[in-house]
């Protein structure tokens, strides 16, 4: 026996076809909700230690500098450290662009 789609079933079907879709769309933009919640509680605590580590590299290098500095006798304090310090900062800047440079150039 054919199935008949008459206009009435499928005026009748409509509704409850739009219902089920509009079900699927909330469910998914509920999912989707959830991913996205989930991906910034993530992030937020991977920034913070990305910032912390940061942080304590520069520290290191300060340290780094300062120690480096007072070794040939330029003492803490004194403009001869200071500049002595940011000449160390420049060279560090330059070797890291190097690197970058190099990196970029292997891609």
């Amino acid at each position: 026996m054919p199935i008949e789609l008459t206009r009435s079933k499928i005026q009748r079907a409509a509704p409850s076809l739009m219902q089920q879709i509009s079900n699927i769309a909330s469910i998914t933009l509920a999912v989707l909700a959830v991913i996205v919640a989930a991906g910034i509680i993530i992030l937020i605590p991977t920034l913070q230690l990305e910032a912390v580590a940061e942080r304590q590299r520069a520290e290191e290098i300060s340290d780094e500098n300062k120690h480096y500095c007072e070794k040939w006798g330029l003492h803490a304090g004194t403009k001869d450290h200071a500049n002595c310090t940011m000449d160390l900062d420049e060279i560090r800047a330059r070797h890291e662009q190097r690197i970058v440079e190099q990196m970029e150039n292997m891609l």
